[in-house]
């Protein structure tokens, strides 16, 4: 289920959900370059993902993230993707008492290209993985996450995933 910040309001007192995997604005509508299709084009999704300065940024991103912890279940978790917006949203979690269980780097692989050639290829997203609480007592299954998985050792998951777009 996607839900918008508007669409949370209706379940405010009701804490319904085991997990919620969330891809927030990540700011970036700033006339900047990306590639869309093998071309360069500009950087505008619209203006909800304008930048309106870090303090009203972080305000938002207090805002959705309390409303997420509101209607997750006590032993719910929460993941957020993105790129270098995400330390700021590890920040907002830390602040609302959310207990910060991984942080994840996904392996894109595929890439896009190096337009400008001023910064590192973006070749992987970080996601921030949090239970509800530190009282939270959240589920991982081991064994399944290990399958076909690159591990560092007999005992020990590698953060760092390929994670298959199907």
């Amino acid at each position: 289920m996607q839900l918008g910040a508007e669409e949370t309001a209706p379940f405010v007192a009701v804490p319904r959900f085991d997990c919620i995997f969330a891809d927030p604005p990540y700011f970036l509508s700033n006339g900047g370059i990306t590639c869309h299709a093998g071309r360069m084009v500009k950087v505008d999704k619209g203006d909800w993902d304008k930048s309106r300065g870090p303090e009203l940024n972080h305000e938002f991103n207090l805002e959705w993230l309390s409303r997420c912890q509101r209607v997750l279940k006590p032993h719910g978790t929460i993941w957020v993707s993105g790129t270098h917006h995400v330390i700021c949203i590890g920040y907002a979690l830390q602040q609302l008492g959310y207990k910060t269980l991984n942080d994840i780097a996904w392996e894109k692989p595929n890439p896009p290209p190096n337009l400008s050639c001023r910064y590192f290829t973006h070749s992987t997203e970080t996601i921030l993985w949090a239970a509800k609480n530190e009282k939270s007592k959240h589920t991982f299954n081991y064994q399944e996450n290990a399958q076909g998985h690159r591990q560092t050792d007999e005992n020990r998951l590698a953060r760092g995933r390929v994670i298959p777009l199907r």
